[in-house]
């Protein structure tokens, strides 16, 4: 389970957590998902860290997903019970959100990332739709973990 370099970002580094740990924010493309998971699983390495949020939120403590929904789904289909992750502080990151529409849920408190949990709790919104909210992060580094390692 060694990463390859060690790649730091904003003091961060990549770790593994668990599958179980993550919530999602956003939907997801199927279609996508089929093409990614063939990739990952023929190379039979996984590359690439989710970013998620460095406090746990919702009434189940879970991280936030901001980046990497589509490999989230992944690793449930691949079966996975780790992942590789980076956290970031949501008072230290921009969210934008790239449809109108939800620019007001996504904004107006002092904590970003508890207006998204709360949001995603108390407005009946099971998800965002893919590609709604976008975390303005630096490059995220690789890093390479075979998958018989994360399951």
């Amino acid at each position: 389970m060694d990463i390859q370099h060690a790649d730091t970002i904003a003091g961060c580094k990549v770790r593994l957590e668990l599958l179980t740990h993550l919530q999602p924010i956003e939907g997801y493309d199927s279609a996508h998902i089929l093409d990614l998971a063939d990739i990952i699983e023929r190379h039979g390495i996984w590359t690439e860290p989710l970013a998620i949020s460095m406090r746990m939120f919702t009434a189940q403590l879970r991280f936030l997903i901001m980046d990497g929904h589509h490999r989230f789904q992944v690793a449930q289909m691949l079966g996975l019970v780790f992942v590789p992750v980076i956290s970031f502080d949501y008072r230290q990151i921009e969210i934008r959100s790239l449809r109108p529409q939800y620019d007001q849920l996504l904004h107006g408190h002092n904590d970003p990332g508890q207006n998204l949990a709360e949001t995603i709790t108390s407005n009946g919104i099971a998800l965002f739709p893919a590609k709604t909210v976008h975390h303005v992060l630096p490059s995220l580094p690789q890093c390479s973990y075979s998958l018989r390692s994360l399951r």
